[in-house]
């Protein structure tokens, strides 16, 4: 029997998330910028009120993705390599270590 996380596909899952941040970036720009372009459209006619405070509240909303998006590709980079490193750790302890257990194979 062989039992093991699969770190690489981890890693690649990881990779794609970081993907995925690394296109949100410069998102609360763009959101800004088609802001601007909305609002501008009308040239205050008519009036289109609230507009700034809906886009400083979705702009700062944006910002908190493209963090959050980092932190995940991150987390999981950082939770494959310790589970890969602790597969290696324990690899020599459980082959082997009982009678009764089948021979299993951590890799």
């Amino acid at each position: 029997m062989t039992v093991s996380a699969d770190v690489p596909g981890a890693q690649s899952g990881a990779d794609e998330a970081l993907a995925i941040a690394d296109g949100l970036k410069g998102i609360a720009s763009d959101f800004g910028t088609a802001c601007d372009t909305a609002a501008n459209m009308f040239k205050g006619k008519p009036t289109v009120t609230g507009m700034e405070q809906f886009e400083s509240e979705y702009v700062g909303f944006m910002n908190e993705v493209q963090v959050q998006a980092t932190d995940i590709a991150d987390n999981i980079h950082a939770s494959a390599s310790e589970i890969g490193g602790t597969d290696d750790t324990n690899r020599s302890e459980f082959a082997g270590s009982h009678p009764d257990f089948p021979d299993i194979s951590i890799y």
